[in-house]
């Protein structure tokens, strides 16, 4: 074997590992099957969410960067897991924002995402 076949070997398998990673993360953190699809219907909503969270004053930079990174997520037609996989396509989608909604609420609290939501109760 000559060495560009060891590296693109080596590279291949650090990006398999990095995506079993990365599938591991949002499997683990799927919600619930009772409420996945209520919340898959709620995306468009928390994806405003974010979009406000992204430019409100009162959330610290760390926060409103979170919310534009998985915003940009949910909107990239690439996923971690395809769509076209039945019940748990676009189930990363939701994690990632659920998971940059969470963040803000554990740092800001409640009455912040009451006040910025849209979307219904």
């Amino acid at each position: 074997m000559d060495l560009l076949s060891i590296v693109a070997a080596a590279f291949g398998a650090t990006a398999l590992l990095g995506w079993l990673a990365a599938v591991s993360w949002v499997w683990r953190r799927r919600p619930p099957r009772e409420i996945r699809e209520a919340l898959l219907v709620a995306l468009p909503d928390v994806c405003d969410a974010l979009a406000a969270l992204a430019v409100h004053e009162g959330v610290d930079p760390a926060h409103r960067a979170r919310a534009r990174r998985a915003r940009r997520y949910v909107a990239w037609p690439i996923d971690l897991l395809p769509d076209g996989i039945g019940s748990i396509g676009r189930v990363d989608d939701l994690v990632v924002a659920l998971e940059a909604i969470r963040r803000v609420h554990e740092a800001h609290g409640l009455e912040l995402l009451e006040q910025i939501w849209t979307g219904d109760e």
